[in-house]
């Protein structure tokens, strides 16, 4: 016989674990969405989408800041912390840099990359003292030399946080798998509860990979 099921009130949520125990979910506050998410990208082949990525912000030189990087001690959260840059070049025109691996089975071919970077920032304190240069950053891939100079669009703000965005395919369908990296992400460093950082999101189409529909979205919330 049907009976009608009253659904939880938000704050009432609840799971079952594997272990069939119930678990309370903490409460969720809904994305205010700024930019409507639309499709960047999309195509039907045998392949996937990986991602390299990294912050460009950290928590200081100090024994909590260490103990925080290394996930240990009882101040781990970076709103405890006065964040400063990661800065990993010996190059005197960047303010801040970090790299990551990107990885992809061999004989892939690069569809699609995007360069997607953010942060807190404001017109006053940000290196350059000028919000439109939130639009540039600088890359560079495996093999390059040096940075490319890149100026792409901020998909969304809120307040002082951006994110911006850039098509870089051309460049990693030159530079394939390896080590990429990103500077110059306008942010506020030396201050409590700022961040910067960087992701390249690339779909990729390689012999002995699924058939799957890759789709990048992107739009902007907080």
């Amino acid at each position: 016989m049907p009976r009608s099921v009253r659904p939880l009130s938000r704050n009432r949520r609840r799971r079952c674990s594997s272990a069939g125990v119930v678990e309370r979910l903490e409460p969720r506050l809904p994305l205010a969405v700024t930019t409507p998410f639309e499709v960047r990208f999309t195509t039907t082949t045998t392949g996937d989408i990986t991602f390299a990525a990294n912050t460009l912000m950290t928590a200081p030189a100090t024994p909590e800041g260490d103990a925080a990087r290394n996930g240990v001690g009882s101040e781990l959260n970076n709103n405890d912390f006065t964040m400063v840059y990661v800065d990993i070049d010996a190059d005197p025109t960047t303010f801040n840099s970090s790299s990551a691996d990107l990885v992809v089975p061999d004989g892939a071919q690069v569809l699609f990359a995007g360069l997607y970077w953010g942060g807190r920032t404001s017109a006053s304190a940000a290196p350059g003292g000028e919000t439109q240069l939130r639009n540039t950053v600088k890359f560079q891939a495996p093999g390059a030399s040096g940075y490319t100079d890149i100026t792409g669009a901020i998909i969304g703000t809120v307040s002082s946080s951006y994110q911006g965005f850039a098509d870089v395919t051309s460049l990693v369908q030159e530079g394939g798998a390896g080590s990429y990296t990103v500077a110059n992400v306008r942010a506020v460093s030396d201050k409590s509860d700022f961040y910067a950082g960087w992701s390249l999101v690339v779909a990729y189409q390689a012999p002995g990979e699924p058939a799957r529909n890759l789709t990048v979205f992107d739009g902007y919330g907080s």
